[in-house]
């Protein structure tokens, strides 16, 4: 009779060590079961946003939770307490605080995601770019601005164009097409030059380095003043479809000249025959010339400029301006706290 009540006692005790091994333990509370899954969270939505820009969410407080447990991200980064952005796995423990952060697209009226995982709960913070706007001069041929206002109509020597190349940024369609862009003078007469490129402003070779078509969806044309064009006031005009403008320009005196890598500094500065360096260039040519840079680097010179314009050089005026632009097909780089310096100097364009 003692062996069957000492079983009846052993039995319960056994149960109940089965039940709590198979229970995980929180070791700071030996009572309280394990809890990775938080209370549900989610982001606000970012609207309106501009192209191709970093955007960062709110943050959130991590709750429901008595222990470490895992997050990750799809599509960005996140940074948990103001620790610096990761995008690998980790954990994140209760009351912490975790914001996101990606790239808004590129494109118009676009929506992006990065989707955080806590502890198996999802939440995806969005962001959708602004829309086109539809006021604004899509294709109607207005002219925004140019980089010159004025040049030679001879000179240029690279057996395309005649005279000054001019770049024009404006609302033209992407492609020329039927379109055209031409040299009036005060007469009236209009003159027909070489078009280089005629392309959205994108930032991509052949034109310049600025994205200008993401922003304001502009256009970027570079053509050359025609040699025939008479000196004197004028205007550049383009034309789109039953739709012109224009903007002023003024055919002068003035030489250009060339900067490449395979130039020389004691060649006269053609077309084909170069000067190697824009400080040479820049300090050995007349007043009013316009400088033509082609695969050349220019880094700072021993006082942090890239480029320094000596005070014994003839000074240049508004109406016949000193320019160093790139030529097209190239992206002229100056390295330097100080892109370009001059003593004494004014009417310096650089494009």
């Amino acid at each position: 009779m003692k062996i069957k009540i000492l079983s009846l006692l052993v039995i319960p005790f056994l149960m109940m060590a089965c039940t709590e091994e198979s229970e995980k333990i929180n070791p700071d509370n030996p009572n309280a079961v394990v809890d990775t899954t938080p209370d549900s969270f989610q982001f606000s939505v970012q609207e309106n946003a501009e192209l191709a820009t970093s955007y960062t969410s709110d943050p959130i407080t991590i709750t429901g939770i008595n222990s470490a447990t895992g997050i990750n991200i799809e599509g960005g980064e996140y940074s948990v307490d103001g620790a610096p952005f990761i995008s690998t796995s980790s954990t994140i423990e209760n009351g912490q605080q975790v914001v996101v952060r990606r790239m808004s697209s590129s494109n118009h009226a676009t929506t992006t995601e990065a989707l955080l995982t806590v502890g198996g709960v999802t939440a995806s913070f969005r962001i959708t770019t602004v829309g086109a706007v539809s006021t604004s001069p899509v294709n109607n041929g207005n002219i925004a601005f140019t980089d010159l206002i004025s040049g030679p109509a001879n000179g240029l020597g690279d057996g395309l164009g005649q005279g000054a190349i001019v770049t024009v940024w404006g609302w033209f369609g992407s492609t020329q097409g039927d379109s055209r862009i031409e040299y009036c003078d005060s007469s009236n007469n209009c003159f027909q030059g070489y078009v280089y490129y005629w392309k959205n402003a994108d930032g991509t070779l052949p034109s310049g380095p600025a994205n200008l078509y993401a922003s304001f969806q502009l256009q970027e044309v570079a053509f050359s003043i025609p040699e025939n064009a008479p000196e004197g006031a004028g205007e550049i005009r383009v034309t789109v479809g039953d739709n012109m403008s224009s903007t002023p320009f003024t055919i002068r005196e003035g030489a250009i000249f060339h900067v490449n890598s395979t130039g020389n500094n004691n060649n006269e500065g053609s077309f084909d025959s170069p000067f190697a360096t824009v400080s040479h260039a820049v300090n050995n040519t007349p007043a009013g010339s316009t400088i033509y840079v082609h695969d050349v680097e220019t880094l700072a010179d021993g006082n942090d400029r890239a480029i320094y314009k000596k005070a014994n050089t003839p000074d240049s005026t508004l109406a016949a301006q000193y320019s160093i632009v790139s030529y097209p097909g190239f992206q002229a780089e100056f390295k330097a706290p100080q892109g370009i310096q001059g003593y004494q100097q004014s009417a310096i364009v650089i494009s």
